[in-house]
């Protein structure tokens, strides 16, 4: 079952970075236009990651055995 994010049903970060990108004064800056385009990318990367397979595995860490979450593969 494929699903659909749409940002914009709610307000976010990426509103404002978009509206940055928008910003015609804004275009004319290179470095602040490119790193909008990677924040936006890292947001949506950040919210496909909820959706992925994830499992618990039990680790031993310096001071104790525990249960963390890793990506399934």
């Amino acid at each position: 079952m494929k699903r659909l994010h749409n940002f914009s049903d709610s307000p976010s970060i990426i509103d404002h970075y978009m509206w940055q990108l928008r910003d015609v004064q804004i275009q004319k800056d290179r470095d602040r236009f490119r790193e909008n385009v990677r924040r936006i990318g890292r947001v949506i990367g950040y919210e496909i990651s909820k959706h992925l397979n994830y499992k618990e595995q039990s680790i031993q860490t310096p001071l104790a055995q525990i249960n963390a979450t890793r990506f399934r593969r």
